[in-house]
């Protein structure tokens, strides 16, 4: 009987560790869902289709792209909190992550509700001024905007959007007073920039493209630590003569917390290969973006970093939270 009993103990060794190897090895089994917190067709929800179709062509199962936008990202937010942590539904995170907790005291989720997998891609804003602006370069414009204290107009896209956290920290930087004036997103302030009533914009530059081609706007320096390929005759903020004002929107995805450490490596592994491939790179820059990658924890550092900052600019630039 003993020997029996050792005979089967020893058959279940061999069998059930196996097994829960093969059950780890097979995520994924099943398509993954990716919530956009934006709407459809915009820089996110492309770059995020453009790079997931990569890893969908290896993993062999397809990802299914959800647009929920709403809330500045927070209705997204909250769908995704609330998943099972297993991988198949991902969150295409942004600055929104860290910023709308420290802006809304009713924020209903926090950085640490989610586990942060891979970052895909940053996508820089221009800072862009009307061509009938009499200026050329970035301290053209701070000097005009100095000689015109309280007189000019720039816009705000959202509070805590990467438009507007931009532009206080430029103002805070260079030292403006400008009057900003609210819209309901960044499609709706573009006409009054282009007629003058708006003279300064930070506006992704996707957007700002098609009319710096048209020369109805000028763009005087990119938010970004390096040029854009595709703007290579634009300066960054830094090479402009404002290095603190570098404020960079960037997109990575996000895991409910709680999902297991080999999946979030899986996840991170392959499309940090994605990142890699000339094809997908090139379609990144035609969306005015650049490919990013690294590790989990390269992430969390700028997680890390980013609450930190904005909490130290929503304090030195008095910005009210929502109660």
């Amino acid at each position: 009987m003993k020997s029996n009993l050792l005979h089967l103990l020893v058959i279940a060794s061999f069998t059930v560790l196996p097994f829960g190897s093969i059950a780890q090895e097979a995520y994924p089994a099943k398509p993954i869902r990716i919530v956009v917190p934006y709407p459809a067709g915009g820089v996110p929800d492309v770059l995020t289709r453009v790079v997931a179709e990569k890893v969908a062509a290896s993993w062999g199962q397809p990802f299914v792209i959800e647009a929920k936008p709403g809330a500045s990202g927070n209705i997204a937010a909250l769908a995704v909190k609330g998943a099972p942590p297993d991988g198949y539904t991902l969150m295409v995170a942004a600055p929104f992550l860290t910023i709308n907790p420290l802006l809304d005291t009713n924020t209903k989720f926090a950085a640490k509700d989610f586990v942060p997998a891979v970052l895909l891609a940053n996508s820089p804003n221009l800072l862009v001024v009307p061509a009938t602006l009499p200026v050329n370069t970035l301290k053209e414009f701070v000097a005009y905007a100095k000689s015109r204290p309280g007189k000019l107009n720039t816009a705000n896209h959202g509070t805590g959007t990467s438009n507007h956290m931009g532009t206080e920290v430029f103002m805070s930087v260079a030292d403006l007073d400008m009057v900003m004036i609210g819209y309901k997103g960044q499609v709706q302030s573009v006409p009054d920039l282009l007629s003058g009533q708006i003279d300064f914009m930070f506006l992704a530059s996707a957007q700002a493209a098609p009319f710096l081609k048209s020369g109805k706007l000028k763009a005087l320096a990119v938010s970004a630590d390096k040029r854009l390929e595709s703007l290579p005759d634009v300066p960054t903020v830094g090479q402009a003569g404002y290095p603190d004002a570098v404020v960079l929107p960037w997109y990575g995805l996000v895991a409910p917390a709680g999902t297991p450490t080999a999946i979030v490596a899986r996840i991170n592994a392959a499309f940090t290969e994605a990142l890699k491939d000339p094809e997908v790179a090139k379609r990144l820059h035609s969306l005015y973006a650049e490919p990013m990658g690294g590790s989990p924890a390269d992430f969390q550092r700028l997680l890390t970093s980013e609450n930190t900052r904005w909490a130290d600019v929503i304090k030195k630039r008095n910005i009210q939270p929502k109660k």
